[in-house]
Formats: C-alpha cells, sequence, structure tokens
C-alpha cells in the first residue's frame, strides 16, 4: 500500500485575489499549477483574524474558544501571561500529536506554538516563529546596522579614521584604508564583542569594498563584501548566560560612497547552531547541510533605512529556501507523513503595501499604486519559487496544500479602546500623564479595561448587578457610537461573552463584552484625548480587527486554502454562495480524513468533503410541479404562515 503524505506549506497572510491576480500575469507558475491541479479556495479564519489564534486553529481544528488562543498572549491557571506563540498556550491536541497516536511522524518548521514539542517521533524545527523584529527566545541578537549617517534608527553609528596600528593591511590602490569599530551585543545577558571594520579602495576608483577583522590584523579577516554583496557565512563564538554559543552571521554592505562619508552595512540576525530543534542536534545537521537558519525576515530595515528592500527580499527568499529544502529532507529521510512550516513575509509586506495598491483605499495615490504593487508581486513570486521546490519533486501519493491564516484589508482610521473606556470613567489611570496601559491601572477604581495586545476583549471588574449595568451601558454605547468625521459607525458588533458563541468565541479568556470593529477600522494607542484619529505610520492595511469577510476590489481578509493530490477535484473553488466558505477549522479533520486517521481530540470543524471526486455537497431544490406528479397522493403546500391548501395530483 503507499503511503500518503500530506506538505502544508503555511504563508501567513496569502490573499487569494493576489495570487489570482499575480497567476493570471504569469509571474506564479507553480501555484498556478497547484490551482489548476486541484482546488483553491478562501477560507473563513476563527475570530479573530490573528496569527497565533489561527494557525491554532489549522493545527487543532478547534474553535477559538476551545484552544483558548484569543489572543498574542494567554493568562494561565497561575496567572502568568505566556506568549501565544508557545505550545503550552493552545489548549487543544494538534494534528500532529493525533498522528502520532498512530504511528506517524511529522516535520514541523517555523510553525508558531509547536515548541516545546510535545512529540516523541517528530520532528520541530524553531517552534515559536515570532513575527516581531527581536521576538523570537532561539537567536543570540537581532539583525543590525552600521553607518556614518546620523538619525538611522536600529543602527549603530560608526566613526571612519585612517586605519592605524594595523597588521599585514591590504592594498588599498587609492586613498589610505578606513577603520572603525563594530560591536556586536548579544539580547540576554552576553559579553559584547568587538570586531574591527577596515574600508578600502581596492581598484583605485575609491572606496568600494568592507572587511570585517576579529583584530587589528587583515589576517584575521571574518568576512569581505562590496555594495550589494553578501558576505559569506560566518560561525563565531558569543557568550550568552555565562554559557559559550556558536552563533551564524554574515554582512552585506548597501550603500558605500567613494569618498567613504557615507557607509551602511547591514547585519543579519545571529542564530545559535543548537537549542532550536526538537531533538536538538538535529540543528548542526541542517545546517551543514543547507546553510545557517534565519529566523526572522522583515521589511522593517529597509523601512527603518538600515538596509533596503533588496537586501531584505533576499533574506526572505534564503529563509523560503531553506525550510523547503530542510522540510524535503526530513520528510524524505526521517519518514515523515505530515509536514507543517510556516512562512510570515507576506504577512509584514501586505501590511505596509497593500493599502497603498488598492484603488478603493480613500487615501490611494494612482502614481505610487504601482511601486507598492510591484512589492507585493515580488515578494509572491518569492511564495511560488517555495511551493516549485515541493511541486518538482512530489510524487502521486503525496498532497500538497498552500495555506493562510488569514488576509489583510487597508484601513483608515484607528480605535483606541481604552481611551474610549477611560473617558467614560470605567478605566482609571495610576498617573494621568502617561499612556494608558495594564501597567498604567488603578485597579482599586477601574471597572473596565482592555488587556494589552490587538484584543477587542473588554473585561469588566464588577460583580452583581453593578456587572449587569455596566455590561449594558457598555454595550449600548458602542452600538450607537457615530464617527462624526467618517460619517461611520465604528464597531461592527458589540456582544455579550454569553452571546459570543454566535462567533465560535468564548472560554476563560475571553472578555465580558466582545466588540468586533467595522471594515475600515484598526486599533491604536492615540498619543492625545482623541478615541478615533486617522491611520498614521508605515501599515495601512490590517486583519483581526475588521470582519472576516471583508474584500475590496484588490484584497481579501478571507484565509487562503490550495490543495492537490489523489482524489482532490480539479480546477474546482466551492460555491460560497450555496455552500458557504470553508472554515480553517475544517482543515485538520480534512486532512485527518485523507490520512484516514482520527482528528485531533478537541477537533470541532468538518471534512470539506466537497474537495474530493464523487462527492456533491449541493443538493437542487426540486420543483413543486415534479414533486407533486411523482407522489400518487396529495401533498401538503405551506403558502403562507396561515393558509395552508391541498395540490390534487393530477
Amino acid at each position: 500500500m503507499v503511503k500518503k503524505k500530506i506538505y502544508v506549506l503555511g504563508f501567513d497572510q496569502m490573499i487569494l485575489p493576489l495570487v489570482q491576480r499575480f497567476a493570471q500575469e504569469g509571474v506564479l507558475p507553480n501555484i498556478a499549477a497547484l490551482m489548476q491541479a486541484g482546488a483553491a479556495n478562501e477560507a473563513m479564519s476563527s475570530i479573530p483574524a490573528q496569527t497565533p489564534t489561527n494557525w491554532a486553529t489549522i493545527a487543532s481544528g478547534a474553535d477559538t474558544g476551545t484552544h483558548g488562543v484569543c489572543n498574542w498572549t494567554v493568562v494561565m491557571p497561575n496567572g502568568q501571561r505566556l506568549s501565544a506563540l508557545n505550545s503550552l498556550a493552545v489548549n487543544a491536541e494538534t494534528i500532529w500529536e493525533a498522528a502520532e497516536r498512530t504511528g506517524l511522524k511529522s516535520v514541523l518548521i517555523h510553525y508558531p506554538a509547536s515548541m516545546p514539542s510535545r512529540l516523541k517521533m517528530g520532528l520541530v524545527v524553531d517552534g515559536y516563529a515570532g513575527p516581531g523584529y527581536g521576538e523570537t527566545p532561539f537567536e543570540i541578537t537581532p539583525s543590525r546596522g552600521y553607518t556614518t549617517l546620523s538619525g538611522l534608527p536600529n543602527t549603530d553609528k560608526i566613526d571612519l579614521q585612517p586605519a592605524r596600528e594595523w597588521q599585514n593591511l591590504p592594498c588599498s590602490a587609492g586613498a589610505g584604508p578606513l577603520e572603525s569599530a563594530l560591536r556586536i551585543v548579544p539580547k540576554i545577558q552576553g559579553e559584547d564583542r568587538q570586531f574591527h571594520l577596515l574600508v578600502v579602495d581596492s581598484v583605485g576608483q575609491g572606496y568600494d569594498r568592507v572587511i570585517i577583522c576579529r583584530e587589528r590584523d587583515y589576517q584575521s579577516k571574518i568576512a569581505e563584501t562590496s555594495v550589494g554583496e553578501w558576505s559569506d557565512w560566518v560561525l563565531e563564538p558569543f557568550v550568552v548566560e555565562g554559557q559559550q554559543r556558536t552563533g551564524t552571521v554574515r554582512f552585506k554592505l548597501v550603500e558605500l560612497s567613494k569618498d567613504g562619508r557615507r557607509l551602511r552595512l547591514y547585519r543579519s540576525q545571529i542564530m545559535p547552531t543548537d537549542g532550536f530543534t526538537a531533538p536538538d542536534e538535529l540543528g548542526e545537521e541542517l545546517i551543514e547541510r543547507f546553510g545557517p537558519y534565519q529566523e526572522y525576515v522583515s521589511e522593517l530595515p529597509s523601512i527603518l533605512g538600515s538596509a533596503d528592500f533588496e537586501t531584505c527580499l533576499e533574506e526572505a527568499e534564503y529563509q523560503a529556501q531553506w525550510i523547503a529544502k530542510a522540510g524535503q529532507y526530513l520528510m524524505d529521510k526521517r519518514g515523515g507523513t505530515l509536514f507543517y512550516s510556516h512562512w510570515h513575509w507576506l504577512d509584514d509586506i501586505n501590511h505596509h503595501h497593500l493599502a497603498q495598491a488598492d484603488p478603493s483605499w480613500p487615501m490611494y495615490r494612482a502614481g505610487e499604486a504601482e511601486r507598492h504593487l510591484d512589492i507585493l508581486r515580488r515578494s509572491y513570486m518569492v511564495a511560488d519559487g517555495m511551493v516549485g521546490l515541493f511541486r518538482e519533486r512530489l510524487d502521486g501519493s503525496a498532497y500538497l496544500v498552500v495555506i493562510s491564516d488569514h488576509g489583510c484589508v487597508p484601513a483608515q482610521r484607528t480605535i483606541d479602546m481604552r481611551r474610549f473606556l477611560h473617558q467614560r470613567g470605567l478605566w482609571v489611570a495610576r498617573d494621568e500623564d502617561q499612556d494608558l496601559n495594564e501597567a498604567n491601572i488603578d485597579w482599586e477604581k477601574t471597572k473596565a479595561y482592555v488587556r494589552d495586545g490587538y484584543s477587542f476583549d473588554i473585561y469588566i471588574r464588577a460583580e452583581g448587578e453593578e456587572y449587569e449595568r455596566i455590561r449594558d451601558e457598555l454595550i449600548r454605547d458602542l452600538r450607537t457610537w457615530v464617527d462624526e468625521k467618517a460619517g461611520r459607525t465604528p464597531i461592527l458588533l458589540a456582544l455579550k461573552k454569553e452571546d459570543a458563541f454566535l462567533l465560535g468565541y468564548w472560554g476563560e479568556q475571553a472578555g465580558d463584552i466582545i466588540a468586533l470593529f467595522e471594515g475600515g477600522y484598526t486599533w491604536a494607542m492615540s498619543k492625545g484625548e482623541e478615541v478615533l484619529s486617522d491611520l498614521t505610520g508605515v501599515n495601512f492595511a490590517f486583519h483581526g480587527s475588521q470582519p472576516v469577510t471583508r474584500r475590496t476590489s484588490l484584497c481579501s481578509n478571507l484565509a487562503t486554502f490550495i490543495i492537490a493530490g489523489p482524489g482532490i477535484k480539479k480546477g474546482y473553488t466551492r460555491a460560497v454562495a450555496k455552500l458557504g466558505y470553508i472554515k480553517l477549522k475544517d482543515i485538520a479533520p480534512t486532512f485527518c480524513h485523507l490520512l484516514d486517521i482520527e482528528p485531533p481530540a478537541q477537533s470541532q470543524g468538518a471534512v470539506a468533503y466537497d474537495l474530493l471526486e464523487g462527492h456533491e455537497m449541493y443538493r437542487e431544490r426540486p420543483s413543486i410541479a415534479l414533486q407533486a406528479k411523482a407522489m400518487d397522493r396529495r401533498i401538503w403546500i405551506q403558502r403562507d404562515m396561515h393558509d395552508f391548501s391541498l395540490l390534487e395530483d393530477k
């Protein structure tokens, strides 16, 4: 019997309308072929449409209220706040645990909340997958820039001086070599490392190369780079929390003027060679075969100016290719049945560029749109290359899946729910001159608050009649609230906790009131007294706060689900108006059906049978005349609530 395998490529915030647009342009040949060979559908995320919530839903098949990941943090029984990207935060069995119960092995790479690993046979690489800069617990230190320029965030300012007291200086054909110190600071209780940077003119046409050395000695060189060029990867020792760890690092020279006055040097995130996999020895094996592992990729260095977009895109492509190659290797060598991965780059890019490319956005500028659209296009092309690495190696017994956790849509207004509660006297700050956050709450006087993080939960600190009165008054205020500037109501739904079952939302993590924002609104903390503000910054497209079904002329807030393999209908898309959306909680039970195993213990989804050949989910309603003719008796026809008539067989 041929052993079935499922390869799940998780692309955070991949948007199907964009995929279809770029596929029609011919720039996504692998994803286009996958859609033709199988089924492509938009899928409904769990509420809220956020990263930790929905990767937990995809893994467990459980509603938000059951797996308990309602926000970016989860309150544990002892009161401790735990990151929702920790596996202990997910209070439901996962599909890889269910598979292991039947003797099947899983491989997980960069999948949120898959570490600490609960598997005995399975293999996990970086099961945290935090999307924020400096978030991962595994890194030695996050990426950084070094520059002669002033005012660039996330960089160290360096001062270039003529090189002195060096040994074995290389030839500098024109002006003499320049030098500066370069420090690398471990993130957690580590010892700083100082290196020495050397700038040289290698061909007599101005400064063009940068060399990094351990000492003021060219023979201690560890890296060398010119403009637009990455150095080789370097393995260097670092002391972190009193222990020596080997870290992996490389450099890229982003900018260097001929006179040496303008220099921007980018340093990658430094990851260790151990400690980020389960079992631990797996890390060194993968690094030896596929190069160093890079956990964090983002456009942030380009936005802040320490790097450019090309550099960030190259890091994203490196990470995507590494995940694909390592995943295939582990599935083949270790006999895996189920592969789950996660790549966050598209989420980052959509937040920054989607709105500016969307003609329906109120702040759209036609002259700027194509640049933003091309950044989106090139990013999706990297995802297509990752899909291609799997397509070229799959046989007829394997399923290949492309899936996302949610989509994204533009926004133009922000809501500061903290300020909303504060203005009504329900949130009382200890210091009124400081920001409104949980650290600044007067708990004795506060009656209502929201937790730090992107949450639509409002928590009430009262009991009995006072509790109900506050809830009733708040829900009335939220439902009747009008944004006078926009001429809209910013709250789509305001529900009591016990009514939020309608949204698949319940449990001990849920707030006493659930407030879902209207399309075009997102969370923010205002700097002044305003509760509603125009959106500013670099992020203009959002998810989570807005309705899951929100869409525009360019994009959608719905997730993506593409699957091809044995028994899957070719070129199939579900008729949503007849059957409704596939839900992300349906994914795990559908995969289990394909593998012929029991779904995870807390799974609440359904098998999407309509994806399978031979299954038709929709029934056409027969006409009354034909039904009556086929029956040799009288039938009842209800014409309205009070009038029933008999139809005689003719």
